[in-house]
């Protein structure tokens, strides 16, 4: 598959750099990221998070999940933006992440609020609790489809999935497919048509849906 290009470079650093939460732990993480992996892109960045701290604010949310800390940028964004009862559940099964993501983490002040279930998310994802307010979908793309099911009966109505990387660095465009970009393809056919979502896919970096639950 080749990448191509979905937002001009300069666009895209503009919006990262209006969109800088400036906050000390948030910059380390950065910092840690970029150090000590070869694959930094990975992490949510500041449209992402800042989008997702929105979300949880705006939709009053309470107990969260989402499948993917990595090295913890998005998780300590979600954590901070959730009232001081609330509750981030995170599912991770790679410990090179989490050895990066925890020290981190450990130093906020809403580390109590987040609770990790290391191991495959296949399996994890049914200790999840039911009716949750908000899930945010972003590892395993091979499974969106799969955990799609599992999240929606775990979703409370009204609730709200965010799903990232949905263009898969505009794989879903090519006539040939690989594996990734035609599962992503899938979930992105499969919410479309589902009638018991509603649903909206906006260009922010490599793709973003937001889905809610009627």
């Amino acid at each position: 598959m080749n990448k191509i290009p979905l937002i001009n470079p300069e666009i895209e650093k503009y919006a990262e750099e209006f969109s800088d939460s400036n906050k000390t732990i948030l910059n380390q993480i950065k910092f840690d990221t970029s150090t000590k992996l070869r694959y930094s892109d990975m992490l949510s960045g500041n449209q992402v998070s800042g989008l997702l701290s929105l979300l949880i604010k705006i939709s009053n949310a309470v107990n969260i999940a989402e499948i993917g800390v990595f090295t913890g940028f998005s998780t300590l964004m979600m954590a901070e933006s959730l009232p001081d009862h609330g509750k981030l559940y995170c599912l991770e099964m790679n410990k090179k992440y989490l050895d990066i993501a925890l020290p981190n983490l450990r130093q906020s002040a809403s580390y109590n609020k987040i609770h990790i279930l290391e191991g495959n998310a296949r399996e994890k994802i049914n200790e999840l609790p039911n009716n949750l307010d908000l899930f945010f979908l972003d590892a395993d793309k091979d499974y969106y489809a799969t955990y799609y099911e599992v999240i929606l009966s775990k979703l409370k109505s009204g609730g709200i999935i965010i799903a990232d990387n949905v263009f898969w660095h505009g794989g879903v465009l090519d006539a040939k497919k690989d594996r990734k970009s035609s599962a992503i393809h899938e979930f992105n056919e499969l919410v479309f048509s589902d009638k018991r979502v509603e649903s909206v896919m906006l260009t922010v970096r490599d793709g973003i849906s937001i889905i809610r639950k009627k």
